[in-house]
């Protein structure tokens, strides 16, 4: 049984919605990964406490969750 024509839209709206979601979700995903490796690299590097770099890192990923819920 086909679709009501406005389905049609309608879905093709969603996966637009969603692959937009997804790409921002990939980026995300990248600078978290970023932000890990200067995280280890400083630690390695300058000798930071874990703490700090515990810190840093929940401060990175607060950051990438308003800049991707801003995008949104």
């Amino acid at each position: 049984m086909p679709r009501p024509p406005q389905a049609r839209p309608e879905a093709a709206r969603i996966e637009e919605e969603n692959s937009d979601l997804r790409r921002k979700l990939r980026e995300a995903e990248r600078r978290s990964q970023l932000a890990v490796g200067v995280l280890r690299q400083a630690r390695a590097v300058y000798g930071i406490e874990t703490s700090l770099a515990w810190i840093a890192l929940i401060a990175m990923v607060l950051v990438n969750a308003a800049a991707f819920s801003w995008a949104r």
